[in-house]
């Protein structure tokens, strides 16, 4: 069973690339978080405020977004389009 997920860049700030795509093939494309609330609280946030991606890397969720996409889960960006990315999540060990 394979889940894509789409969904705008903004939603998506909370994840962290888990793998270096310097060197991976493909364009870098870059994405700013647009924060909101008590400095000193955002200052302490683990996710970045920059994200780079490439088609292909690995991802891992860092909040819960549904039942099945949950804080700690990996997927892999299939697809940027403008801002929206396409991420494949692999659920109960089936593609």
């Amino acid at each position: 069973l394979k889940i894509l997920f789409t969904c705008s860049v903004e939603m998506l700030m909370p994840i962290f690339i888990i793998t270096v795509i310097i060197d991976r093939p493909g364009n870098l494309v870059t994405f700013t978080a647009q924060d909101d609330g008590d400095t000193y609280y955002l200052s302490k946030m683990l996710a970045p405020k920059h994200l780079g991606l490439k088609i292909g890397v690995n991802i891992i969720l860092l909040t819960n977004l549904s039942d099945d996409l949950v804080n700690g889960k990996m997927g892999i960006v299939h697809g940027i389009e403008g801002n929206l990315l396409h991420i494949m999540f692999k659920v109960n060990g089936k593609e």
